[in-house]
C-alpha cells in the first residue's frame, strides 16, 4: 500500500482545505468518502494558484506533480470534481 492510499484510506467523514493566495481564499477543496470536490472561489485567484503551480513544475523540469496526483487518486477509485457556482465538472 503506497503513502498517498494509506494517507486517503485514513480520512474519515468530511474534510476541508481552503487554498489562499496572499490573505484571500482561492479555492476550496472538500473529501468526502471517495468524492473529491475543488469549489473555486475566486476564479482569478485560482488561475494564479495554477499558473504559479504550472511555472514551477517547468522550472524543476521533472514529471508534472499534479498530472501524478491527480492519475494516483484516479487509480484509487476518487471521483474528483471542479465546481464554480452552478458549474460542475468531473475531470
Amino acid at each position: 500500500m503506497g503513502l498517498l492510499s494509506y494517507a486517503m484510506d485514513r480520512i474519515f467523514g468530511r474534510t476541508t482545505l481552503m487554498l489562499y493566495v496572499g490573505k484571500r481564499p482561492a479555492v476550496e477543496i472538500m473529501i468526502e468518502g471517495k468524492t473529491i470536490t475543488a469549489a473555486i472561489k475566486n476564479p482569478i485567484l485560482a488561475a494564479e494558484l495554477g499558473f504559479s503551480e504550472f511555472m514551477r513544475s517547468l522550472e524543476s523540469r521533472s514529471t508534472d506533480p499534479i498530472s501524478f496526483l491527480l492519475d494516483r487518486l484516479k487509480s484509487l477509485d476518487y471521483t474528483i470534481k471542479i465546481k464554480w457556482g452552478r458549474l460542475e465538472i468531473k475531470i
